[in-house]
């Protein structure tokens, strides 16, 4: 599982947001894991985009104590907050993308069918790499990654150590940076391959 470092939770919805709104009409379905506290953050930044809130049920530990994990989802323009676990057990779900908070219990991972799972974090640190954030999903096919023209660009750099790369574009909807970072060593092709999974 990969990991998506964010300097705040605004941060991480901003990434994810962007990352659901590239996915084609029938993978739109993304989802977050969280406990309470991260949980409620997450929905507090969601409904400042233009989604319609369909249902969500979440409440203070103290008040119900359910003390385990929330999976929050955008499904076709629309959010969902629920428990993940009913009379005791995790629910089987399966997202396109899903991003567990780093204090989710390990346990729930499995339970996912998911085509990419994150691990995200939310740290202060100063990191001196963007290849910690999250990379967005464009459709590669469409662009040549090496090509420069006035309307489209895309310019992709893969690390000496074959653990990552960083992609730029810019076309007249403005500009985006994105990188992709693992504490695995892959050649060019597996990187390349990676790099296409993301660009759906």
């Amino acid at each position: 599982m990969h990991t998506l470092k964010c300097k705040s939770i605004e941060e991480l919805v901003e990434v994810v947001v962007e990352t659901y709104e590239l996915l084609h009409d029938c993978d739109r379905n993304v989802s977050f894991v969280a406990k309470y506290d991260h949980a409620k953050e997450i929905l507090r930044e969601l409904v400042f985009y233009d989604y319609d809130l369909k249902f969500v049920e979440l409440a203070d530990p103290e008040w119900d104590n359910y003390e385990d994990e929330y999976v929050i989802s955008i499904v076709c323009d629309e959010i969902f907050c629920e428990k993940l676990k009913l009379d005791g057990r995790y629910c089987m779900l399966s997202p396109k993308f899903v991003f567990f908070d780093e204090n989710a219990n390990s346990k729930c991972v499995k339970y996912f069918e998911s085509d990419m799972k994150y691990e995200f974090e939310i740290t202060e640190e100063e990191s001196g790499d963007d290849s910690d954030h999250m990379i967005d999903h464009h459709d590669c096919d469409d662009y040549d990654c090496d090509s420069r023209s006035k309307d489209n660009s895309m310019n992709v750099d893969f690390s000496d150590d074959g653990q990552g790369f960083t992609c730029s574009k810019h076309d007249k909807n403005g500009y985006s940076s994105i990188s992709y970072w693992s504490s695995e060593q892959f050649d060019k092709d597996r990187l390349s391959e990676i790099l296409k999974s993301f660009y759906l």
